[in-house]
């Protein structure tokens, strides 16, 4: 039971409920025991011919009156241990997802977003199951199992008892081995679901990919795969789940056999009175349910504790990185460093960035200048700290301050950021730019930052304008609104550095020179970086940084590295050549 110490102070918070249930479910066992004892009276009097009209209808409401209690009793545990099964359910939800919005990139990087859904639909519904219907298994056998061999010794005595149980033994070894080899069975069917709903996303995701390749038979036949591997984890579980209830029926009928066997002799020999004897094959009736409930709950058990590995595997993760004051109050930057340096992924043996020094000050732009895979974006992962640098890597400072030093909250409250993939939610298109929820924002700051955006004369053409609910990661509307709209959203919150990652790549040289003038007054009064492929992007910046395999090869303002001679000015004379093309052909 340790694997569910997870569970362990939710279950305690919540005892009451569980302890009325189980105190309802015991009332219940021992009325079910009880009915017996009234058959065992009515065939006793039956036989002693002491049986009246009164006392037939005596036992029938006393039946009546046990069903009733017993349908009562069995409403009540339902509704409190349920209730907790369920309350399980949303807390391990809760801290699933909580947990997962403390990693870092480098933890997605390694883990499929499927797998990880599996954990919040698949395995914590097996957890349910098991903190509820898998208790009330657990205990109502248990019960019924010790005061049924109980009733069993009252009426037949110590030697018939053992006599009719003498196989029991062999269910304990059997239920003891099939455990064992049931949990790896359910580990394995949870992680193949995981498969399943991985390759399900992602396909599901790429839908327009797929369709505008033609590649639907192959990802058919690539979720056809990942759906046959939990085909037959489920198959080959079911095998031995389907071979313990005829396994526990034949061990019964046996021990039934015995008790017909030696128990009618008894009742000849009238050792035992007939009423005895039928009461204890109705016990021992009682004890088939509990036997093979037993099977329930090991195949429950252990579904559930696979589920619980793999949830507390992602609970005890450790964060690659933690904020040291996560109640820290909003900062404002007035200057960012890098100094020396150097940073690789994890798993690649290759440097992202070496040696890396700059300095920006509020007020001031920098920009960030190379082809695809130089380094750029991934100064902007550390600036955010979505990464973090190891000892000897070099220092990033914040106001003069190591950022490691730093809140990271308040660090990233204080940068609005535009990143190279412009993903919107499915919701609308205010609460988009806003990040709030059902309109709880000031309409007036949000069109200031749409305009500024110039993305505003694209809302409005919508029927419900700002209040427009988006598709799926934001497919209502075309890839440079898209970008546009993340960049109101980044302007909205009005912070001191703005960050501009590839934020104009869907966007016309037009459409980028009005949002760039709209963004003057800020260019002023904040710390900018853009980072661009494009020369027009970055000509006017204070100083732009001129990347190639995660090095700087050239530094200075846009005049400087014309006169250099270098890379940057054979950038911009393949672009300024590339416009010229263009402007002829249309």
């Amino acid at each position: 039971m340790i694997i569910f110490k997870t569970l362990k102070k939710f279950l305690y918070e919540n005892r009451k409920e569980y302890i009325t249930g189980i105190a309802f479910l015991i009332f219940i066992d021992i009325l079910q025991l009880l009915i017996p004892m009234i058959y065992k009276s009515f065939a006793d009097a039956y036989q002693q011919t002491t049986l009246d009209g009164d006392g037939i209808i005596l036992y029938a409401l006393l039946i009546i009156a046990s069903g009733l209690s017993i349908g009562t009793g069995r409403f009540m545990w339902r509704i409190k241990i349920h209730s907790v099964a369920r309350k399980a359910e949303y807390h391990l939800r809760d801290r699933i997802f909580s947990k997962l919005l403390t990693l870092t990139p480098t933890f997605y990087n390694e883990n499929s977003a499927g797998d990880l859904m599996a954990l919040a639909t698949n395995d914590v519904n097996a957890i349910r199951m098991t903190v509820g219907m898998g208790i009330v298994l657990l205990v109502d056998s248990s019960l019924m199992i010790v005061l049924s061999i109980g009733m069993m010794l009252k009426t037949l005595g110590l030697s018939l008892t053992l006599l009719s149980l003498s196989l029991m033994p062999i269910i304990v070894i059997f239920v003891a081995w099939y455990g064992k080899r049931i949990h790896i069975k359910f580990r394995q069917v949870q992680d193949s679901f995981g498969e399943v709903s991985d390759d399900a996303r992602e396909i599901f995701s790429g839908i327009r990919i797929v369709k505008a390749n033609a590649a639907d038979e192959l990802f058919i036949d690539k979720f056809q795969r990942a759906s046959k591997k939990n085909f037959d984890a489920n198959i080959s579980m079911v095998k031995y789940q389907a071979f313990f209830r005829p396994f526990i029926m034949f061990v019964s009928a046996s021990c039934f056999f015995i008790i017909l066997l030696f128990g009618g002799r008894a009742v000849i020999n009238r050792t035992i009175s007939l009423g005895d004897f039928s009461s204890a094959i109705m016990y021992l009736n009682l004890l088939v349910w509990p036997l093979m409930a037993f099977g329930m709950i090991i195949s429950q058990y252990q579904r559930g504790s696979a589920s619980m590995e793999r949830i507390n595997e992602l609970l005890d993760v450790v964060p690659d990185i933690i904020d040291p004051q996560p109640n820290a109050e909003k900062m404002t930057i007035e200057k960012i460093e890098f100094k020396n340096v150097s940073f690789k992924y994890a798993g690649s043996e290759n440097l992202a960035l070496e040696d890396i020094s700059f300095t920006l000050e509020r007020g001031k732009t920098l920009a960030i200048i190379g082809s695809t895979g130089s380094g750029k974006s991934t100064i902007i992962n550390l600036l955010l700290r979505l990464y973090d640098l190891e000892e000897g890597q070099g220092e990033i400072l914040i106001n003069g301050i190591p950022i490691r030093e730093c809140s990271i909250k308040a660090t990233r409250d204080d940068i609005g950021a535009v990143l190279q993939e412009s993903f919107l939610f499915s919701m609308t298109i205010g609460d988009n730019i806003a990040f709030s929820e059902e309109g709880q924002y000031d309409h007036d700051d949000v069109v200031a930052a749409a305009k500024t955006a110039a993305v505003h004369s694209n809302i409005i053409d919508f029927p419900d304008q700002y209040d427009t609910v988006l598709g799926e990661r934001g497919v209502t509307l075309s890839g440079g609104q898209r970008q546009r709209t993340a960049i109101a959203r980044a302007l909205f919150r009005n912070p001191e550095v703005l960050i501009f990652d590839s934020s104009f790549s869907a966007v016309d040289t037009e459409t980028e020179d009005e949002i760039l003038n709209n963004l003057q007054d800020d260019f002023d009064k904040k710390a900018i970086i853009l980072v661009s492929h494009r020369i027009s992007t970055v000509k006017d910046a204070d100083e732009i940084l001129v990347m190639d395999d995660g090095k700087i090869i050239e530094r200075g303002n846009n005049d400087e590295l014309i006169a250099l001679n270098g890379l940057y000015k054979e950038l911009n004379d393949k672009q300024q050549l590339e416009k010229i093309i263009e402007e002829m052909e249309a």
